[in-house]
């Protein structure tokens, strides 16, 4: 595990009971999903500067895959990838696997470099394939692969219930479903 210097990561305290139903997305405190559900960005959790996080409605279950890309409209630090219920931000906890704009993929506060940096205009695809014994993980940039290898391997035995995709970021992060 490396933490990357200049990655000073403020957490905001888990949301899990502040989760809000916003269309097609579930908001934690300070984050608002536009009417029309594509749209989603972060003043960050109320009184705090740190990070917080929206959440997909729609799980992924054992043997589902799902493919989802999101378009960065902002030139603040987001991470994307999937998260479980129980999950406050993505990345943060044993069952949330993300990959951030650094250029690291993250589980459990575990940071490691992966692919490359991205930022504002980036679009950013991640697979989440739970159709073997095994879920993979994927991300690519502007329809690139980050790498050649899944960023994540996670034995389904080891993954408890639904996986949602999610986005998490500092306050004033804004993606866009394409």
């Amino acid at each position: 595990d490396a933490r990357l210097p200049s990655q000073r990561i403020r957490f905001a305290p888990p949301q899990t009971e502040r989760w809000q139903r916003m269309g097609i997305w579930e908001c934690a405190d300070g984050v608002h999903a536009e009417l029309g559900g594509g749209v989603v960005t972060s003043e960050g959790p109320s009184g705090s500067s740190g990070w917080a996080a929206a959440r997909l409605c729609e799980p992924v279950h054992r043997e589902e895959r799902a493919e989802i890309t999101v378009e960065v409209l902002a030139d603040v630090v987001v991470r994307v990838g999937w998260m479980s219920t129980r999950s406050s931000l993505v990345g943060a906890d044993e069952l949330s696997f993300g990959f951030g704009a650094f250029g690291v993929k993250s589980n459990a506060m575990r940071f490691q470099e992966y692919g490359r940096r991205y930022g504002k205009g980036d679009r950013i695809t991640s697979v989440l394939d739970r159709s073997c014994v095994a879920a993979e993980i994927h991300f690519s940039i502007n329809g690139v692969p980050c790498e050649n290898t899944p960023a994540f391997v996670v034995p389904e035995d080891e993954i408890v219930g639904p996986l949602l995709f999610a986005v998490c970021g500092r306050p004033g992060f804004k993606v866009k479903l394409v």
